[in-house]
């Protein structure tokens, strides 16, 4: 189920604000309220824009993996918004490299 709190989590954290967030997916606020507030249910071409945006869908309905999508906008807002999991996923990625060596 779409989570308005997830939603809105993401929007705190990534964008600040829902007018920057709607800017970015090119929504005016008060589109965007409709479905911060649950007075719509986004369809197939609003959630596009969400994960364009840089928001993980699987996450947004269901609380699993990561908020950030798996695209270069939800690549570059977890690098800016998580930097020590960067440096984890960098050394998970040089022992994947030492152990394919052997």
């Amino acid at each position: 189920m779409f989570s308005i709190d997830r939603l809105k989590y993401f929007i705190k954290c990534c964008y600040k604000t829902q007018v920057e967030f709607g800017q970015v997916c090119d929504l005016l606020p008060q589109e965007l309220s409709r479905y911060t507030t649950q007075e719509r249910k986004p369809g197939a071409d609003i959630l596009a824009k969400f994960s364009n945006a840089g928001l993980n869908l699987d996450w947004l309905f269901t609380g699993n993996g990561s908020m950030y999508a798996n695209n270069e906008k939800g690549k570059a807002l977890r690098n800016i918004h998580n930097p020590e999991f960067n440096i984890q996923l960098e050394k998970i990625e040089k022992i994947k490299e030492l152990i394919n060596e052997l």
